[in-house]
C-alpha cells in the first residue's frame, strides 16, 4: 500500500481508520526506510481489533452506552502512542453525532428530484433541525466527558488534536457550535480539520456556506481532507464536482498538510491528476505539503 503511493510521488501519507492492527508491523517496517513520512492519523488508528472494516464512526463519543465511550476513549489513546512512535504531529477526530432521523435521507429524496428550496424541502430541513437540536444538548455533554480525558493525554505526549467538520446535520460540530467549541479549548489543544467534500455536500444541501465557514475557522485549522464533492456525492478526484477551489484555496494558512482522500474506486491516474491539479492551484507548487 505506502510503496503503490510511493510510487506514485507521493512523500507524505495520513493514515486512517482502515489500519488494522495485523497491518501495523508491516507499516512500522516501511516507514522505517525513511522515505516517506507520516503527517497525521485519523481516528481510530490502528481499527479497534472488533471491527471488521474501515469505519471512523464505529465507536462515538456521543454514544448512549458508557462502555462504548471508554472503548472510544481507549482507541484514541491508542491512536495519540501509535501518533507520537510515527513522529505524526496532529490525530484527526469525528467527534460525535445527535442520534439520527429519516428527514435527511428524505430531503436527499426531495433534492435528487430537483425539489431545492420548494416547500417540501423547506418542511423536512426545519423537522431535521429541531430533532437535531432535542439531542444536541446530552450529545455534547457525553462528548466533553470524553474530550476531559482525551485533551490532556494527547498534550502530555505532545500531539495535536483536529477536530473535522462533517457532512451531515446530525454529526457534531454544526457551523453554529464550532465557536462554543472554541470558548472551552485552548488553541494548542484542539484546532481544526477542514473537509472540502464534506462541507460541499452540507452547502449542497442548503446547510452552511462553504466559503463562510473555511474563512469563520481558518485561525483553528491544521489540516485538510482534499476530495470534491456535489449535494450527493463526495470523495471523488479534484475536479469534477462543485468545490470552488481557486476561491476557497486562498484561505488556506500556509504550511498545513493538504490530505487526498479519493473513494476506492478513484483510479490511481487520477488521484496523481487530482494532486497535480492542486499543485497549479496554489502556484505550481504543493510547497512539502
Amino acid at each position: 500500500m505506502l510503496g503503490e503511493l510511493e510510487g506514485m510521488g507521493f512523500t507524505a501519507v495520513e493514515l486512517g481508520h482502515g489500519i488494522r492492527q495485523s497491518l501495523v508491523e508491516g507499516v512500522v517496517k516501511y516507514l522505517e526506510r525513511g522515505t516517506l513520512r507520516v503527517t497525521s492519523l485519523h481516528n481510530f488508528c490502528p481499527l479497534p481489533i472488533e471491527v471488521l472494516r474501515s469505519d471512523p464512526d464505529c465507536l462515538e463519543f456521543s454514544s448512549r452506552s458508557s462502555m462504548e465511550r471508554r472503548r472510544a476513549v481507549r482507541m484514541t489513546r491508542e491512536t495519540i502512542d501509535f501518533a507520537k512512535a510515527l513522529g505524526a504531529g496532529v490525530v484527526v477526530l469525528h467527534l460525535g453525532s445527535v442520534r439520527g432521523s429519516a428527514t435527511e435521507r428524505e430531503l436527499v429524496g426531495v433534492m435528487r428530484g430537483g425539489g431545492v428550496y420548494g416547500r417540501r424541502h423547506v418542511a423536512l430541513k426545519l423537522t431535521a433541525l429541531r430533532r437535531r437540536e432535542l439531542g444536541a444538548g446530552i450529545a455534547w455533554e457525553r462528548v466533553h466527558e470524553c474530550l476531559g480525558e482525551i485533551v490532556p493525554y494527547a498534550r502530555e505526549r505532545g500531539v495535536r488534536l483536529a477536530a473535522e467538520c462533517r457532512s451531515s446535520i446530525f454529526e457534531l460540530p454544526l457551523e453554529t457550535e464550532w465557536a462554543a467549541l472554541w470558548d472551552k479549548y485552548p488553541v494548542g489543544d484542539l484546532g481544526y480539520w477542514h473537509d472540502f467534500g464534506h462541507m460541499q455536500r452540507k452547502e449542497g444541501m442548503t446547510f452552511g456556506d462553504h466559503w463562510e465557514s473555511l474563512a469563520a475557522e481558518r485561525a483553528r485549522i491544521l489540516g485538510a481532507h482534499v476530495h470534491d464533492a456535489g449535494p450527493l456525492k463526495d470523495h471523488r478526484p479534484v475536479g469534477v464536482g462543485d468545490v470552488a477551489w481557486e476561491r476557497l484555496l486562498p484561505l488556506l494558512p500556509e504550511g498545513i498538510p493538504l490530505v487526498l482522500e479519493m473513494n476506492p474506486w478513484v483510479e490511481a491516474a487520477n488521484v496523481v491528476a487530482s494532486r497535480e491539479r492542486l499543485a497549479t492551484m496554489l502556484g505550481g507548487s504543493d510547497g512539502g505539503r
